[in-house]
């Protein structure tokens, strides 16, 4: 790629923190030529992967094809696909020794609408195995380190992506979700993170049961509005595009996650934060709710439906006749292991308490429009905190009760979405978490619009903002 408007470094690195909005008014006003936007991208990866570790792979052949043969017509941009996509001809690993050297054969509607609105691929991100973890630190990779703080974790499983938006590699990152693994790294790293409601995205992967009823796809990006960008060409056919509202909003503050865990201190002070902030906001009421549906039943859900994706992978992985212990971490195992400690009705009484809990999130919508609450229960913990080796037990503990918050959503088939709005004073960004009834992703959209446009002005990443320590 070439930088074909002389760019010095601090323009390049002006140019990359700009969301995909600007980068592409540039281009299409002819102030900064379409090529350029790639070599920001190349040049951002070559200069600061190495202190982060998010992007394992990166090829921009097609980005190079697509611009030798464009008409001019569309403004190309780079993103970088999940390390679990499956792209034809780039590496499908997983995060998992298992797949080191394994290589995607399809591309999936998701992928597809991208390239066909104009959002190429130019690499893969970083993630734990098979985003089983909460945070990017798998034996494959090594550690992903947050660009605020280098020495805490970035959260996952979306780990890379989070880190490569928040730092100005590309514009856009696809991330998935099935308990918080768009959401819990975009609050880490300062970017917005939407998880569509349930079937409100085009297929993204091969089909699973378990991880097509809790998982939904979208790109993080660094404004709402190439959220709603990217929601608009990502959407099924049979959706129409997100149309914007202005109407009042009554939102409904919820302090308790799973298992009626509450947030840290420092949490609870960015919680209130953000509270002063939507009371702030013409049209808008805030009051405190109770949770209303059975957050210990919704846990042990959770719980029940994780082990069997575990286990589910090692009894794969030993019936293609590998010795698990060689190519899987240890906490795969710890889950096939709950799983077989589990009653025959176990599953069954996970979908029971999920049904039981949508009828109650459908009445409780009647009231409330809008729910905020805690993306996960603290800060980003130092790296280390969930490692997948450590012991199996005390990981278990410390995962549900940190991410005790985003999984409601996933269960129970809502959109959601964290904002930039607050950062501690470690450095630290700590997301704003709001969510909506099923199917009303598009009034959520609206309202997060709104938030970020009241919002203070949130500092972006400096490269000389980072801290070791």
């Amino acid at each position: 790629m070439r930088n074909k408007d002389g760019l010095s470094p601090g323009d390049i690195h002006a140019l990359s923190m700009l969301d995909a909005t600007a980068q592409k008014a540039l281009v299409t006003n002819k102030s900064v030529h379409n090529e350029t936007l790639f070599f920001c991208a190349q040049e951002k990866i070559s200069a600061f992967n190495p202190a982060f570790n998010a992007v394992t792979h990166t090829d921009f052949s097609l980005a190079e094809a697509a611009l030798n043969n464009s008409s001019g017509d569309t403004v190309l941009l780079p993103y970088l696909l999940k390390g679990s996509d499956e792209y034809s001809g780039f590496p499908m690993q997983c995060g998992s020794r298992l797949r080191k050297d394994a290589t995607g054969t399809a591309i999936h509607p998701f992928m597809e609408a991208l390239t066909a609105n104009g959002v190429l691929p130019v690499g893969m991100t970083a993630m734990p195995e098979f985003g089983l973890l909460a945070s990017g630190e798998s034996l494959l990779y090594g550690p992903s380190k947050n660009p605020w703080l280098t020495s805490h974790s970035a959260l996952g499983s979306s780990t890379g992506a989070a880190i490569a938006v928040a730092t100005g590699m590309t514009p856009y990152a696809h991330a998935s979700d099935a308990a918080g693994s768009i959401r819990m790294p975009a609050s880490a790293c300062g970017v917005v993170g939407f998880k569509p409601s349930a079937g409100f995205n085009l297929r993204a992967r091969r089909f699973d049961m378990i991880d097509d009823y809790l998982c939904t796809d979208s790109l993080l990006a660094r404004s709402v509005r190439d959220v709603i960008d990217a929601t608009n060409f990502t959407r099924p056919p049979s959706l129409q595009k997100v149309t914007l509202t202005t109407e009042p909003v009554h939102v409904g503050v919820i302090r308790q996650g799973l298992g009626n865990v509450e947030a840290s201190s420092a949490v609870g002070i960015a919680l209130e934060e953000h509270i002063a902030l939507l009371r702030s906001m013409p049209g808008v009421t805030v009051e405190t709710c109770a949770a209303p549906y059975d957050l210990d039943a919704l846990q042990k859900a959770l719980q029940t439906l994780w082990c069997y994706l575990g286990g589910g992978i090692v009894d794969g992985v030993a019936a293609q006749g590998f010795t698990t212990s060689d190519v899987l971490e240890p906490w795969p195992h710890y889950l096939h292991q709950r799983r077989a400690s589990l009653s025959d009705t176990a599953l069954r009484e996970a979908f029971h308490a999920i049904t039981v809990a949508k009828l109650q999130l459908e009445e409780f919508h009647r009231k409330v429009d809008i729910v905020l609450s805690p993306v996960v229960a603290d800060l980003p913990p130092p790296l280390g905190f969930l490692a997948p080796d450590i012991d199996g037990e005390t990981l278990w503990n410390r995962l549900f009760a940190f991410m005790a918050f985003t999984p409601i959503q996933n269960l129970l088939g809502a959109p959601s979405i964290t904002l930039p709005v607050y950062q501690h004073q470690s450095g630290l960004p700590v997301g704003m978490l709001l969510s909506a009834a099923p199917a009303q992703d598009d009034r959520l959209l609206s309202f997060a619009s709104q938030v970020e446009a009241c919002a203070p002005a949130y500092a972006k990443w400096q490269p000389q903002g980072h801290q070791g320590e």
